[in-house]
């Protein structure tokens, strides 16, 4: 049955969404029949207008695009809806299309799997929106969402389908018809990028800024329209040289109109310069208009290049001079280009410079622009000052943290490093410095003092990602000071930091720890090559590091394969933990990428502590692993720890074992180890049938062909094809358990996705009560209040009929003892 909401049911939900948590929201997400929103009516007006309200407010939200089925069905369902407003004369419904559609689109860069079918169906897309610009409902209000869509699907990288010159030509003669400018400048300033002349759509807005440019440039007062018309123009200019050498020949009646415009409204260079030195070098230069400072502003850097002289770069610094007079201002006064951009960070103030970084910072398009303008003008040391700047803007603070890693300036990076030590009393600025990607220092002292420095503040760094960076520099420090003979001994003069650090690993996400690990890792690594001597020892437990992200486990086997086979260093296993680790290295050991890692691990953990080979684990592991295929990788280190194993068992002969594993499993693996690995191992076998644990050892000089004959002595009263038979049903076993495991686990899974199915539909249906339950408490307390109201009005009422009545009783009265005076008077 197709699952439709009520009216009653949308109504709650859209009231309620804004103020629902993050596991709530994504919880209404799941549930929520995205599929069946196909099936509402366009002339259900109520029904829609809940639906629009509720995807609307979805949409704003990121959690909404983590679920991508939903957000193609609600693709889907507005597409659907803007083909049937033909004949519906609702503009608030197509508003809320629009405003929907927008939303989405403007989300598409940012998600790689919507944004591919966004550019599948651009054909569709540029269809449905001229369609809807041509209903007799669109009006002005519709315009601005129906060019910011059209804006984002032109922007969108990838090739433009064949009829999108057409659309757009539709589109500009509606918009023409409204009389829309801001839209129309805009859309003209994308066609002259992204099209030709020989375009329908390139000669219907070339048209149009031709007649109507002029005229509007006088009338329209408003900035962001004026900016939109002079860049438009700018960009005509552009396409005009290029025309001319190369496209004649398509168009010359146009090129021709071309000439006259520009001969019409374009000065030369020289000439526009000229007109601003009479106007800069006058007396009322500071009494500028804003908007006329502005395009001067614009114009100035475009030009200068024609024009560069000494005067010209005087003329510029005078205009920078008036435009630092205009402080609370500048933001209104300053335009996002290039040319612009560099020459204010050639030419201008430290706080201009400061200023306009900060403006750039805050855009999200453009940033590849920003760093080569500020590695061109070396100005690097603005993002710094950015950075410790706490009354600057905080998005503008993290995108020049962003920055720095990829500028890479190394004269920014040493002056953060040394910056560092100077910031601890603020902890804000200290953290923002530490994520701004340090260098190393040329002075290896102050280094040394920045490493100590790291070292005591690591421990009070509570933010993830700030102790992952820190972690990171402190590893890059002690790298590059490792010739420096105590750097350890400096680092690690108090022991409590790096137990904290150790502490810190089970409790922060898998790449910090992973980062923790990498430190940890270097700082043994530079003590063993320098022989330092730490008297104090820090002991570990590594048994919760070996589970997580592959890459926080491959760091945890490097650092606990560097502590089991070095001596003296200033980190050891705790001893109450190691058969947790031990039982950990045994799940890793089934992991390719892990196995031959695990199997070194064990093995020199194993001969440190004996007890461990008499286990019952240790034993059934051993007859397990035998009894699979030899991996060709692993297979040296696995029998490696199968010789310190037996060597433990010939040692200690009366040592009781719970669990004693398969003499001819353990003995045809190390054969089957020597053919598909090519080397002698050491082949162990028990020495008598009855032997109990007693093992002999062959020396490791026999050939394969010597082991394969003593096998066979060994062995004499079991055929080699007995053997063949059961190492085959071995197999046949080991798969059988194998697809038990894994119908087991299939069955497991499903259980706990209905299990899973079942928990959202109860949470659902108690959202659901929960919302009733929550509707008529209102209804109630309204019904109360209502009640309340009419009480107390009747109460005022009864008052004043008594107060009434009262007063006639007591004029009756008066007038009784009145008429009794009277009388006795008379």
């Amino acid at each position: 049955m197709v699952k439709i909401f009520t009216s009653q049911e949308l109504r709650i939900l859209v009231d309620g969404v804004d103020d629902l948590n993050k596991s709530d929201l994504m919880e209404l997400i799941q549930c929520f029949p995205f599929e069946n929103m196909i099936n509402v009516s366009i002339l259900n007006y109520d029904s829609m207008r809940l639906h629009l309200k509720l995807l609307i407010k979805l949409s704003k939200n990121d959690l909404f695009y983590a679920n991508i089925q939903a957000v193609k069905y609600s693709l889907e369902f507005t597409l659907a809806n803007l083909l049937s407003l033909e004949n519906v004369p609702v503009d608030d419904i197509l508003f809320n299309l629009l405003e929907l559609l927008k939303y989405m689109i403007c989300k598409a860069k940012t998600i790689s799997e919507f944004n591919e079918d966004i550019v599948r169906d651009r054909e569709r897309l540029f269809d449905i929106l001229t369609l809807t610009t041509k209903l007799k409902i669109f009006g002005k209000s519709h315009v601005r969402n129906c060019t910011d869509i059209l804006y984002d699907l032109l922007m969108i990288n990838g090739p433009l389908p064949l009829k999108t010159s057409r659309n757009l030509a539709e589109i500009s003669e509606i918009y023409k018809g409204l009389k829309v400018v801001y839209e129309l400048a805009l859309i003209c300033n994308i066609v002259l990028k992204k099209f030709t002349i020989s375009t329908e759509v390139f000669n219907v807005c070339i048209q149009w800024l031709l007649i109507y440019g002029p005229t509007f440039l006088e009338e329209i007062h408003e900035d962001d329209t004026l900016l939109e018309l002079l860049k438009a123009m700018n960009e005509f200019c552009t396409k005009y040289s290029y025309i001319k050498d190369t496209e004649k020949h398509q168009n010359p009646n146009l090129l021709e109109v071309f000439e006259g415009f520009i001969q019409k409204l374009i000065w030369s260079s020289s000439e526009i310069l000229d007109s601003m030195s009479s106007l800069i070098y006058s007396y009322n230069r500071f009494s500028i208009d804003l908007l006329l400072l502005k395009s001067l502003c614009y114009i100035y850097p475009v030009i200068m290049v024609d024009c560069l002289n000494k005067t010209t770069l005087l003329l510029g610094d005078e205009l920078l001079i008036i435009l630092m007079k205009f402080p609370h201002g500048l933001s209104k006064v300053y335009t996002h280009h290039l040319a612009q951009l560099v020459w204010v960070l050639k030419r201008g103030d430290y706080t201009l410079k400061k200023h306009v970084v900060c403006q750039w910072l805050k855009r999200d398009e453009e940033s590849e622009l920003l760093e080569k303008a500020i590695l061109q003008c070396n100005v690097a040391n603005i993002l710094l000052d950015i950075i410790v700047d706490c009354k600057a803007d905080e998005l503008a603070r993290d995108k020049a943290i962003e920055m720095t890693h990829r500028i890479k300036d190394d004269v920014l990076s040493k002056n953060i490093a040394m910056m560092i030590p100077t910031m601890l009393r603020y902890e804000n600025v200290l953290h923002r410095l530490i994520l701004s990607n340090p260098g190393m220092p040329d002075n290896t002292e102050l280094a040394i003092k920045i490493c100590e420095f790291m070292s005591m503040v690591l421990f009070l760094i509570v933010d993830e990602n700030v102790l992952k960076a820190a972690c990171g520099y402190c590893k890059y420090l002690i790298t590059n000071l490792k010739k420096e003979n105590d750097i350890v001994i400096l680092f690690c003069q108090d022991m409590q930091n790096i137990k904290f650090l150790v502490i810190k690993v089970k409790y922060v996400n898998d790449e910090t720890a992973a980062e923790i690990l990498r430190l940890l890792k270097v700082l043994i690594l530079v003590q063993k090559r320098n022989h330092n001597t730490i008297e104090e020892k820090v002991e570990v437990d590594l048994s919760e590091c070996l589970v997580g992200s592959p890459n926080k486990v491959e760091k945890c086997l490097d650092l606990l394969q560097i502590i089991v086979t070095s001596k003296d260093v200033f980190i050891r296993l705790d001893e109450s933990k190691i058969h947790n680790i031990f039982l950990n290295l045994f799940q890793l050991s089934k992991e390719p990428t892990f196995s031959g890692r695990s199997f070194i691990c064990m093995t020199e953990i194993l001969k440190r502590n004996g007890s461990l080979a008499y286990a019952y684990s240790t034993n059934l592991f051993i007859e397990i692993q035998c009894s699979l295929s030899v991996d060709e990788k692993s297979g040296p280190e696995f029998v490696m720890f199968l010789e310190a194993w037996m060597k433990i068992l010939k040692n200690n002969v009366n040592e009781n074992m719970y669990y004693v594993p398969n003499k001819l499993t353990i003995a045809n693996y190390i054969q089957r180890a020597g053919f598909i690995c090519q080397k002698n191992f050491v082949a162990a076998v028990y020495s008598g049938e009855n032997a109990g644990v007693e093992w002999c050892l062959v020396p490791v000089s026999w050939t394969i062909k010597k082991l394969r004959r003593i096998m066979a002595e060994q062995q004499r009263e079991a055929p080699e094809r007995e053997l063949e038979q059961q190492i085959l049903q071995i197999k046949k076993q080991h798969q059988l358990q194998h697809q038990i495991l894994l119908q087991h686990f299939q069955q497991q899974q499903q259980h706990l996705a209905e299990q899973h199915e079942q928990q959202l539909r109860q949470h659902l249906k108690e959202f659901w009560d929960r919302q009733k339950q929550l509707q008529e408490i209102r209804q109630r307390e309204q019904l109360e209040a209502l009640r309340k109201k009419e009480k107390h009005e009747e109460s005022a009422v009864a008052s004043t009929e008594v107060k009434q009545k009262l007063q006639v009783f007591l004029r009756q009265r008066a007038s009784g003892v009145q008429d009794a005076a009277r009388k006795l008077v008379l």
